[in-house]
């Protein structure tokens, strides 16, 4: 008795005849502009001087933190504001926190 093999057509076009290259997009390095949250510095924004222009409501508030416990003693400085404020952030910093602000702008 004869081997049936199932016999398979391909169409011309569905072949590749000019495969395309793989390609990957680097990560992204750090930010230089801030909106509300936690940052760690040299991670997710780079260390220097940020300009906002007030609070979204009625205080902007930030925080220059030695690092992300969440617990007082993690705050190195920190200001409530009801108009533009400027902070320089510093390479020896942990993280950044802000809450209430517009859009932080690297100036440097």
């Amino acid at each position: 008795m004869p081997l049936l093999v199932p016999s398979l057509t391909i169409p011309v076009n569905d072949l590749a005849t000019d495969p395309q290259p793989l390609t990957t997009t680097p990560p992204p390095g750090p930010a230089s502009t801030i909106d509300e949250g936690t940052y760690v510095v040299g991670v997710d924004i780079k260390p220097g001087t940020y300009r906002t222009g007030g609070p979204t409501r009625s205080t902007c508030y930030w925080f220059r933190l030695k690092d992300t416990s969440g617990e007082l003693s993690a705050v190195i400085a920190s200001d409530g504001t009801r108009g533009p404020a400027t902070v320089t952030i510093k390479p020896s910093d942990r993280a950044f926190k802000t809450s209430g602000c517009m859009t932080w702008i690297k100036m440097d």
